[in-house]
């Protein structure tokens, strides 16, 4: 009976190093995303998310879902996923297609890696693997910048008459429009935090400024936002002993020589930081209906006027008649995205949105507190705010932050292991 009992042990045991290895693939998809978009899209025609497509569905299978634990972010996205299946049935809109298809594929991907037991392994692949993409990214996007922007420029979607208005993208642009701009304040999250958590200072100093200076080639200010609140790292690694005011000192420390060697990169590199700053950053010389500022405004006028024409189910997830000729050209969207995703997903499918996003936060929160890792944290908050000055990107099965939830899940599963170990002593103790 017992040797009966040991052998299911054990092929349930060799069942989960298999099923966690054929997992793994999917963080290494991501870690080499770019790469991949690149082959994929130039050589095939196909986006790699219709490799991730093509990938999930079989991986969620084999993983036997019924055994699934969900967690309650997880639950909320469910809930999420399964409106917008329900919107597509009754409305029968065909721009939500894509949408659904998206979605299911987030999810079914969040919940494998939430069941996957994350290897030390992989952990050191995934610190090695986003410090050389930060560096690569940083030197393509530099290249781009200042002496080619046709440098691995995505010429299959996107103009090569607009090059010069466009915002570099790095390689970024061969897995998605946002893909950078969401993945690279993610992967420096990652590295930065491991290396504060080790006491490495100075490489997080580095990895910070090298963030920093692709955040201000690229052009995009939700990126430079993105990279401030990656800065908060260097508070939230300070020890908790210390006093709010020597905590606040050492942050002040910290920014005041990341400006300094962002300035001095710069200059090096023949970047003109000025220029950048008042032609981009502050749009100087423009009228305020041409800037970027004028269409946040604007985007609550337009939220205003069409929400309420469908306010509790939304429209399907797709624009309307009346939107259209409301924004006349002045801009693509409504162009803050918590309110787009009321507009397109109601009340209803707003509040299974916003209570997933909400509860992974905490999640992440609590995970951040009990293992002094805050890059997967830190990772997310850049995503809710960036919704707050970008369009319509609510899949977040981007790069940096399926592989900054895979840390998560491992930091997740470690400090459990910890907790049930320390148990035993302390009934003891007592």
């Amino acid at each position: 009976m017992s040797s009966d009992i040991y052998r299911i042990h054990q092929k349930e045991k060799n069942n989960i190093l298999t099923m966690s290895w054929l997992n793994s693939i999917l963080v290494y998809l991501f870690l080499f995303y770019p790469l991949v978009g690149y082959i994929s899209r130039s050589r095939y025609g196909i986006w790699p998310a219709q490799i991730l497509m093509v990938l999930t569905l079989p991986l969620f299978v084999l993983n036997n879902p019924i055994k699934f634990k969900f967690s309650h972010s997880l639950k909320y996205l469910a809930l999420f996923v399964l409106y917008v299946a329900a919107q597509l049935i009754i409305l029968g809109k065909s721009a939500a297609v894509a949408d659904y298809k998206s979605f299911l594929t987030m999810l079914f991907l969040y919940l494998i890696l939430a069941n996957t037991n994350i290897s030390k392994a992989l952990m050191k692949d995934i610190q090695s693997i986003s410090l050389f993409i930060i560096i690569s990214a940083t030197l393509v996007i530099a290249y781009q910048y200042l002496v080619n922007p046709l440098f691995l420029f995505n010429y299959i979607d996107y103009d090569v008459r607009d090059i010069l208005i466009r915002r570099p993208m790095s390689y970024f642009g061969w897995s998605g429009t946002v893909s950078g701009g969401y993945s690279m304040p993610a992967f420096s999250a990652i590295v930065i935090s491991e290396a504060l958590k080790s006491n490495k200072k100075t490489k997080a100093i580095i990895v910070y400024v090298v963030g920093v200076i692709f955040s201000i080639l690229c052009l995009s200010r939700y990126v430079m936002l993105s990279m401030l609140i990656v800065g908060s790292l260097f508070y939230l690694h300070t020890p908790e002993k210390r006093a709010f005011i020597s905590k606040g000192a050492s942050f002040l420390a910290y920014t005041m020589i990341v400006i300094v060697l962002v300035l001095m990169a710069s200059s090096a590199i023949g970047v003109n930081m000025s220029d950048i700053v008042q032609n981009r950053v502050f749009e100087g010389g423009e009228e305020f209906e041409n800037t970027s500022a004028y269409t946040r405004v604007f985007a609550f006028e337009l939220f205003n006027q069409v929400f309420w024409e469908k306010p509790i189910f939304g429209t399907g997830g797709r624009q309307t008649e009346q939107l259209a000729d409301l924004r006349a050209g002045r801009t693509s969207q409504i162009h803050v995205g918590w309110l787009s995703l009321f507009f397109y997903f109601g009340v209803v499918g707003a509040f299974f949105y916003i209570m997933f996003t909400v509860n992974l936060l905490k999640e992440l929160y609590v995970t951040a507190q009990n293992t002094n890792f805050w890059g997967s944290y830190v990772a997310f908050l850049t995503y809710f705010f960036s919704v707050m000055t970008t369009g319509v990107y609510f899949d977040i099965s981007v790069a940096g932050y399926v592989v900054a939830f895979a840390v998560h899940c491992h930091y997740k599963r470690t400090s459990r292991a910890a907790a049930v170990m320390v148990k035993p002593d302390t009934a003891v103790a007592a």
